[in-house]
Parts: structure tokens; C-alpha cells; sequence
């Protein structure tokens, strides 16, 4: 179950009952009348240029933009809904907070398996937290505020705010930039580790047209429980999915009559309740399906959640790039040494490792669930 305070401004409102499951089946939700900050008077574009390549007239200050009310409390302004995806990027160990800005009066493109429309001027933003210090998981450094804008046209553009060292506000990033965290691990042992802030042009890598602009957001990421924070400081859980429907977000019914549990649903890689394969290809779509698909002009394998294992093009595939001298293949059933994808999980060398972009760390969980998964697949 994905957990997150949200916080109290923008759903003060929020103390209204659920009936009915609570595991991403059917809901029924009474809403209240008044939903300050969600249902009303959000505006497009939270102030930023309404078109991509005007990107550079965007405020030099987070504190500048609409986006929060206090960046003490970091307090999200008012129409701001937070959210949480199933099974996260990995962003080399950084904490993620999410929030969605939906001008007034538009409706997003609901898609079952594929990727969901959004209107000009809706804002996605992530803020992204470090714990230098991994005994103390709950000190954390605030490295970067990230804005996606969908601009007019169709297209998205992307904008990092950059903390200050001081933490008391962070300022445009045009260029990126790597800078040398020190960490002291759960252990005690302190390490070096680089973490790389992305130019403004990074953005548009992943967030593509292809990939559908927003990859976060969409049904199999959002089909799970979210813990809100009420008007009356209780948290109260719900389906995010049954959450958006009911406010009027979607373009179509997405709720009752049996929908919620027949929609596709993303495993955390960490849920252990849940089938290996199925957390390994949750996985997958999240972190590797924005370049690996069947529309990406990449000719490789797919990614997405939504192929199935068999068609997906990894079972003893060569690499797109053709037969390689030392004969490893993408995965190789049965042999994790011999497995091209566990090769560019390992390492942090930028010609080899996978994803490309942006990762200086080794998600050594996944590594290790991979490697265990190809290990138990029958030869062929």
C-alpha cells in the first residue's frame, strides 16, 4: 500500500466517508460539496509560459512560481491534488513527493492500458528529497522541485528547481549539473555518491511524445491506495483511481460495476506480498518503457507492462545493436551471468548501463530480485 500524507491546505475538505473495499475494487465515495483547492479554481499553466520553447521566461525562483504557498513547510498551493504511482522510478535512493495541478473545468483522456491525455496547461510536480544521513531516514536534504508543464500545441516541456544550500529556496536550472553527496549508509560507513540535476533539454529525453509526455500517471501506476490526510488531521485511505473519477478528472466513468479491479495494477519491486515477475515488470514500465516500446523509433525490446512476458522480446533476444563477441543475450533463462540486462542494471559506466540518463547509483534491490528471477526461469 502506497502511503503519503497529503497535506491538509488543498484537501481540508477531506473528511468524507468510503464504502466498500479498500484494495482497489469497487468504491463508492461521497465527496463533499466543496473540495477547496481540487474540484475549483485551479490556473492553467500555475503561471509558467503557455509555450514549450518560452520555457526560459519562467520564474528564476521556486519561490516565485504558484506552485507552493510555503516552501518552510513545503505547503502546496491551493489546487494542487498529491498522488503516488505504484511502482516508482528509481532515482538513485531520492525520495519523491508528487503533485498534480488540473486547470478548472478540463478533463484528462482516460486510457485503460495506454497512456492518458492531458489539457494545455495541466502542472505535474515532483519534489525530490535525499537522506544524507540513512540512520536518520526521516532528515532529508531537498535537492530539486520539478515542474512538467503540457504546453500548448501538445507537447511538454520540463523545468528543475535546484535547492539552495541553505534550504531556503531553490532557483531555475538551465544547464544541470552534477554535485558529490556525502552519504552515511544504515551501517555507519559514509560514501560518496554523485547525484546529477538534469539541464533543461533532459527532459524532453523521456518525456517524450512518444512516451506519452507524463509517464507517471496513468491507470496500472495510479490503481492503488493513497493515505490523505483529512480536514480533521485524520488520514483517511482510498483508490486513487476512485479518488480522480469521483472529483470529475476523466473524460469518461472509470469507477463501479467491478472497473477498478479489472484494471491493470503496478507492483512496488519492494512489495514482497507480491509474485516476483509481477514486481520485475512493474518495474520495466516504470523505468524503462518511456524509450522501450513498440512506437519508440529504438528498435529493442518493450518494455511495458501491458505486453506480455513472451512478446515482449527479451527471452534469449540478442541486443538490438547485433550478436555481441562475449554471446550475452538479453536475459538468458536460467543464467543471470549471461544476461545482457543484468549487465547494464550493475553498472554506473554512462556507455553501458541502463536506464542511460541521469542514474549514478545501483538500484541494488532490483539487481538482486533480477538476478534471483532469470536465475529460477527454465533454461531453453
Amino acid at each position: 500500500m502506497v502511503r503519503q500524507a497529503a497535506n491538509s491546505l488543498c484537501l481540508a475538505a477531506l473528511s468524507w466517508l468510503a464504502t466498500g473495499c479498500s484494495d482497489g475494487s469497487d468504491q463508492t465515495l461521497l465527496l463533499p460539496p466543496d473540495l477547496p483547492g481540487v474540484a475549483e479554481g485551479t490556473p492553467a499553466f500555475l503561471g509558467f509560459p503557455e509555450r514549450a520553447e518560452d520555457w526560459a521566461d519562467s520564474p528564476r525562483l521556486l519561490s516565485q512560481t504558484l506552485g507552493f504557498e510555503d516552501l518552510a513547510s513545503l505547503r502546496p498551493s491551493r489546487g494542487l491534488l498529491p498522488y503516488a504511482v505504484q511502482s516508482p522510478l528509481f532515482s538513485d535512493g531520492a525520495g519523491k513527493q508528487r503533485w498534480l495541478a488540473l486547470p478548472s473545468g478540463t478533463k484528462i483522456g482516460f486510457s485503460e492500458t495506454g497512456a492518458w491525455t492531458y489539457p494545455e496547461g495541466t502542472v505535474f510536480v515532483k519534489q525530490f528529497d535525499m537522506a544524507l544521513d540513512e540512520r536518520h531516514p526521516e532528515q532529508l536534504r531537498r535537492l530539486e522541485t520539478r515542474f512538467l508543464v503540457a504546453a500548448s500545441g501538445g507537447s511538454f516541456y520540463g523545468l528543475s528547481y535546484v535547492w539552495n544550500a541553505e534550504q531556503t529556496d531553490a532557483e531555475l536550472s538551465r544547464d544541470g549539473h552534477d554535485e558529490v553527496l556525502q552519504i552515511v549508509g544504515a551501517d555507519g560507513t559514509p560514501r560518496a555518491q554523485t547525484y546529477s540535476f538534469p539541464a533543461q533539454a533532459d527532459c524532453a529525453r523521456c518525456h517524450s511524445n512518444v512516451a506519452g509526455g507524463a509517464l507517471g500517471p496513468r491507470t496500472a501506476q495510479l490503481n492503488g491506495e493513497f493515505e490523505y490526510t483529512g480536514g480533521d488531521g485524520e488520514p483517511f485511505i482510498a483508490n486513487q483511481l476512485a479518488i480522480w473519477g469521483q472529483l470529475g478528472f476523466f473524460d469518461r466513468p472509470v469507477a463501479g460495476a467491478g472497473r477498478l479491479s479489472a484494471y491493470p495494477r503496478l507492483s512496488d519491486l519492494r512489495d514482497p506480498t507480491q509474485p516476483v515477475e509481477q514486481r520485475i515488470r512493474s518495474y520495466w514500465d516504470s523505468n524503462c518503457s518511456m524509450c522501450h516500446n513498440a512506437d519508440s523509433p529504438i528498435p529493442s525490446w518493450d518494455a511495458r507492462y501491458s505486453t506480455k512476458l513472451e512478446r515482449q522480446g527479451l527471452l534469449d533476444a540478442e541486443s538490438y545493436a547485433g550478436p555481441r563477441s562475449d554471446g550475452l543475450r538479453l536475459i538468458v533463462p536460467g543464467d543471470p551471468d549471461r544476461s545482457l540486462m543484468v549487465l547494464r542494471s550493475s553498472s554506473t559506466d554512462p556507455r553501458l548501463r541502463m536506464p542511460p540518463l541521469l542514474r549514478n547509483a545501483v538500484d541494488t534491490e532490483y539487481v538482486e530480485l533480477l538476478r534471483s528471477w532469470i536465475a529460477s526461469l527454465p533454461a531453453r
